[in-house]
């Protein structure tokens, strides 16, 4: 196991610790991200949820959850977006999840 070392206090932990202790914010930002999406209500990319001002995520987060919800059946990729330069993945919220 993959030894990494805490910034404060300089004892060792392992990888499998560290994720442990980054779960419960996994939960909190997948909730900030879905009422997002209900907010919003229509397909959207990462940018648009995150330009939110009640979402307190950044771009780079809500992109690194997206594909984790994905996972657990919560979102979904319905195309790209056309009308951007690199057409990012416009995502939304699958039927079971839509209305809470």
């Amino acid at each position: 196991m993959e030894q990494i070392r805490e910034p404060k206090t300089g004892m060792a932990y392992s990888s499998l610790e560290a994720h442990e202790e980054v779960k419960p914010n996994k939960e909190s930002q997948y909730d900030d991200i879905i009422h997002a999406m209900r907010y919003i209500g229509i397909p959207v990319i990462s940018k648009q949820i995150s330009n939110l001002k009640s979402c307190p995520l950044d771009r780079y987060q809500v992109a690194r959850r997206l594909p984790e919800m994905e996972s657990r059946g919560i979102v979904k990729v319905v195309g790209r977006c056309p009308n951007m330069k690199n057409r990012p993945l416009l995502w939304e919220l699958t039927p079971s999840y839509k209305m809470g």
